[in-house]
């Protein structure tokens, strides 16, 4: 799937013959310990993306330390932030760019092939609207792996893209069902603002809603990415210094 390695530091985590809890519950457990760290990590994952060109490296950041937490390591929110942010800031970059014209080409196309004169003049525009969908929802499907992948992995921009396209499709359920809960979290709430709400809803994305949703789509896509790129390059490295370690012992026989 385009692995070449790893991107990431060591640090402290949990213990390897640690008993497991149920993912349900140690969702739980893990969030609200760290939740003041999600916070401030959220205010400062809101800071750098006011820019608006930054918000590709800015989600390398808030991604790397939400992979941690999800994975119950260690993480320092400032210092793990900003060297994510650094390390990654050419691809994020890119890939941020790309995304902020996917949405604008997006919405734009939305509008255009809706004109009540363009779908009379020209009847095949209602048949665009449904794949505009499709297409739209594919690529939030693929955003859930893409910056967790460019923080993990050692990989072209077009891996980033190959990679997370594999994963939309495999992890198709799940992905399905964290748009959902994106859309109760983040579009829902915008039908029904208002002068009172409005302050409330803002508030609650300087927060929270960015990191927390980030570190539920984290916890759970990781396990797939751990499956098809981490294990199995794990795998290949024992393997390769097992051979190494038998060629070395015979060569000192």
């Amino acid at each position: 799937m385009g692995l070449f390695g790893f991107n990431q530091k060591d640090g402290p985590g949990i213990y390897k013959d640690a008993p497991q809890k149920n993912r349900f519950f140690n969702f739980f457990d893990i969030f609200f310990v760290r939740i003041w760290k999600v916070i401030t990590l959220n205010v400062i994952y809101i800071i750098f993306c006011i820019p608006i060109v930054t918000i590709g490296p800015a989600t390398c950041g808030l991604a790397y330390v939400l992979r941690k937490f999800a994975n119950d390591e260690h993480a320092e929110v400032f210092s793990d932030f900003f060297d994510a942010f650094k390390k990654n800031f050419k691809q994020g970059l890119i890939v941020g760019i790309i995304e902020i014209l996917f949405v604008a080409a997006f919405f734009y196309a939305l509008q255009f092939y809706t004109i009540p004169e363009n779908v009379a003049n020209f009847p095949w525009f209602t048949y665009a609207v449904p794949l505009l969908y499709i297409g739209g929802g594919m690529y939030l499907f693929m955003r859930f792996y893409m910056y967790t992948i460019i923080v993990t992995f050692k990989v072209t921009i077009k891996q980033i893209y190959k990679n997370s396209f594999l994963f939309a499709v495999i992890g198709v359920v799940r992905n399905l069902l964290l748009t959902i809960l994106a859309f109760v979290l983040v579009v829902m709430p915008l039908s029904g603002l208002n002068g009172l709400t409005l302050p409330i809803y803002l508030g609650a994305m300087v927060l929270i809603i960015p990191a927390f949703l980030g570190f539920v789509i984290s916890y759970s896509t990781y396990p797939l990415l751990k499956k098809y790129m981490v294990d199995p390059y794990t795998e290949k490295k024992e393997e390769e210094n097992l051979e190494e370690s038998i060629f070395s012992d015979t060569i000192k026989k």
